[in-house]
């Protein structure tokens, strides 16, 4: 045993990765910036400011679906999403919620398997770089990838049973970008941080671009810091959103909150997956026995499955729906406001003496099934002579 080569082994091990950790530290942000699931802040001491490199990059895009409008109310709050965890994701992450975050939104991170925020969002961006992207060793070196970007309101699909109760979308839902990037060579490049920087400001801005033809809308007063009063009302539905229910296998996506209905959006990993005793069945069985023992009550519903439940005589009833998708079923749990008919009544009432967040939220809902009959021309008209 004393002539052993383990221990040398071993010795040789630690030292290569010690070594490639003093070549990562010689190289501070080489591996690019990180991100957190948070509410984004900017940096409020100039120190913490990284600035761009200069670099000649370009930036082509190709659009596939019709961007959404470009409202205030959809850019109010932001979800942004790091669909993978390369270092061009992340910094194209950022680069959106600095800007995002500077014009007067909400932009809240969302890293690859974080779960999802507990605040209900306007808008939902997803930042993904393709595999083949090719990101220099040298610092100053060419690069070249394609980040897809997808944006969408977050909101129900139009099919699902409680889309109705949802604002009129006043457009399109979603759209993708598809941007090729290419930075050239370049020397005098101060650091890793700046030239990451560079680029995730560059392709945020690209996607800005083009997802907010003309600008960004304005969504707070420059005074007061207040949502401007030309915008929809934010929903208050006099406590927090609650938790969803959780499995193993049950993933949210994100959580939105409208005037009459708010709840969570997500999906199932996994056609099988291994039970609690580890024998592999279908993953859908499996969920619908966890919602057994959580006394939901199936319900009717054409080309969904819909569940019910109240959890006690005070509470609000809870939704949860299963539609089947591609690759597993898409979910979603949410809760619908009671006394949705007089709550509009009231808007309609406010909207006639002049109210005018009376007037956007009575708008927004003239296509909902619930609008009293007699309020509905009132509805259509709601905004008309009111500045939008």
């Amino acid at each position: 045993m004393r002539n052993s080569v383990m221990p040398m082994i071993l010795v040789m091990v630690v030292g290569l990765l010690a070594w490639g950790a003093l070549r990562s530290d010689n190289q501070p942000g080489i591996h690019g910036p990180d991100i957190h699931p948070n509410i984004f802040r900017l940096p409020k001491k100039d120190k913490f400011h990284v600035d761009s490199a200069v670099l000649q990059s370009t930036n082509q895009v190709q659009v596939a679906g019709q961007i959404p409008a470009n409202l205030g109310e959809s850019w109010r709050v932001v979800l942004v999403v790091a669909k993978d965890r390369h270092a061009l994701t992340r910094s194209t992450v950022l680069g959106l919620g600095e800007r995002l975050t500077a014009h007067g939104c909400i932009a809240i991170f969302a890293p690859l398997d974080a779960p999802a925020f507990p605040m209900g969002v306007s808008r939902v961006i997803t930042i993904a770089t393709d595999e083949t992207a090719k990101i220099p060793t040298v610092l100053g070196g060419e690069a070249q990838a394609t980040v897809h970007v997808n944006a969408h309101l977050a909101r129900l699909p139009q099919d699902h049973p409680a889309a109705p109760l949802l604002p009129h979308p006043e457009g399109a839902l979603a759209a993708d970008l598809t941007i090729t990037h290419h930075t050239a060579a370049q020397g005098e490049v101060a650091g890793w941080a700046n030239w990451w920087a560079a680029l995730g400001r560059g392709l945020a801005d690209t996607a800005i671009t083009h997802l907010a033809p003309g600008g960004l809308p304005p969504v707070v007063d420059a005074a007061t810091r207040k949502w401007l009063p030309t915008m929809r009302p934010l929903a208050d539905w006099g406590a927090a959103l609650p938790p969803p229910p959780t499995t193993e296998r049950l993933r949210w996506d994100f959580a939105f909150q409208e005037p009459l209905v708010r709840g969570w959006i997500g999906h199932v990993t996994g056609l099988t997956s291994p039970d609690r005793s580890g024998v592999e069945k279908p993953t859908l069985d499996q969920l619908i026995e966890r919602m057994n023992a959580g006394k939901w009550e199936a319900v009717g519903a054409t080309g969904v499955r819909v569940f019910s439940r109240k959890q006690s005589p005070e509470a609000l009833s809870e939704w949860f729906s299963i539609t089947s998708t591609e690759h597993g079923w898409s979910v979603a749990w949410w809760q619908e406001r009671s006394g949705a008919p007089a709550l509009l009544a009231d808007w309609a009432t406010a909207a006639a003496t002049g109210d005018q967040s009376a007037a956007h939220l009575l708008h927004a809902h003239r296509d909902c099934p619930v609008l009293p009959a007699e309020l509905r021309d009132a509805a259509r008209t709601a905004l008309d002579g009111v500045k939008k």
